[in-house]
């Protein structure tokens, strides 16, 4: 289901909604391990058409994105390696002897936590947490968390703990979150709630103009933990609105759990890294672009401002030749003038000319 959901731009689990709408019958648990040892498996029919159904059933979904060319390659060796019987990541039932020294810290600041009002265990500072568990899922996320980061590690990956978990693929970071679904169910009123209830109702009868009668002081709706897990990857580099720097997201299902996930996150991973590493390959030429066309322009500028100087320049020399021309002319005039008249004065104009 995940190969043919990804050729028609679609989940798995859309995927899996539409066949069972149409009454379509799907591979069960386990069918393409069996098949893939070898064992028998048995393919049910197609069953006959309900009266008014059609034969085919025509789909209107989203063209899925074309990747780049290398992101894709690289997605493919991915998904060849994990999906093989020896890479798959599988998480044990009981906790190992060695914690990956991360999980380790981990579980112990779980430990020592205090469940907040709706019943969640925080740890992390950013986001809300980097895990946000019931009290219950503390050994689950453990066992599944120490699985990753020795999957993580074993293929040269590297994960680290801050102010959150950062995974760094091909020196690439995400970050991950682990937290627990809320559910929904009423608030049943704590002895603490009673007791401001009672404090209220009292003001409401010496004040009812300020504290109007009838109000309930508690909420209406619990949200404690669910039970059940979500595994998220983001990009911190890219936008954080639209679920633009989402990686992945894996939930527990009916059919699967989050546990049965990591070898597809770990996919997810690589193909993400690769992108990452085109975008930035993108951006740096298209740097490039803009610099080159920037220097362009500048010469260009600097070209103009000396051609602008060199006509300012000549302009200034061609004026001032053309008061010396005049000037010239009037010494040539006024000395003609002397000759002709042997006036003092012109003689004193000529000099001064010359």
């Amino acid at each position: 289901m995940t190969h043919v959901a990804k050729r028609f731009g679609v989940s798995d689990v859309a995927l899996r909604k539409i066949c069972v709408k149409y009454g379509i019958p799907t591979p069960p648990l386990g069918y393409w391990a069996k098949l893939a040892f070898g064992k028998k498996v048995s393919q049910p029919a197609l069953p006959p058409l309900k009266d008014g159904e059609r034969e085919h059933v025509r789909l209107m979904i989203r063209p899925p994105k074309l990747l780049p060319a290398s992101v894709s390659a690289v997605l493919d060796a991915a998904e060849q390696q994990e999906m093989t019987p020896e890479m798959k990541v599988v998480v044990p039932k009981v906790r190992p002897k060695d914690l990956h020294p991360i999980v380790s810290t981990i579980d112990k600041a779980l430990r020592k936590c205090s469940a907040n009002e709706d019943g969640f265990l925080i740890w992390g500072e950013k986001n809300e947490g980097s895990i946000a568990i019931g009290p219950g899922s503390t050994e689950r996320v453990t066992l599944l968390l120490d699985s990753l980061a020795k999957a993580l590690v074993m293929r040269g990956y590297k994960i680290s703990v801050d102010a959150d978990i950062e995974i760094r693929v091909e020196n690439e970071p995400f970050k991950l979150k682990i937290y627990e679904t809320k559910s929904k169910q009423p608030h049943q009123p704590t002895p603490a709630d009673l007791k401001n209830q009672a404090r209220y109702d009292a003001d409401s009868k010496q004040y009812p103009n300020w504290y109007p009668p009838g109000k309930t002081v508690w909420r209406t709706w619990d949200h404690p933990p669910s039970g059940r897990l979500c595994i998220e990857i983001k990009d911190p580099t890219q936008y954080q609105w639209n679920d633009q720097n989402l990686v992945g997201r894996w939930y527990d299902r009916k059919a699967k759990c989050a546990e049965d996930y990591l070898s597809e996150a770990i996919v997810a991973l690589s193909g993400a890294a690769a992108l990452a590493k085109h975008r930035r390959a993108e951006a740096e030429e298209k740097a490039r672009i803009r610099a080159e066309q920037e220097e362009l322009r500048q010469r260009e500028k600097a070209r103009r401002e000396r051609d602008l100087k060199r006509r300012e320049y000549l302009t200034k020399k061609a004026e001032s030749y053309e008061g010396y021309r005049r000037l010239v002319t009037l010494q040539t005039v006024f000395g003609q003038q002397a000759k002709e008249n042997g006036n003092d004065q012109f003689n004193r104009i000529v000099s001064v000319l010359q």
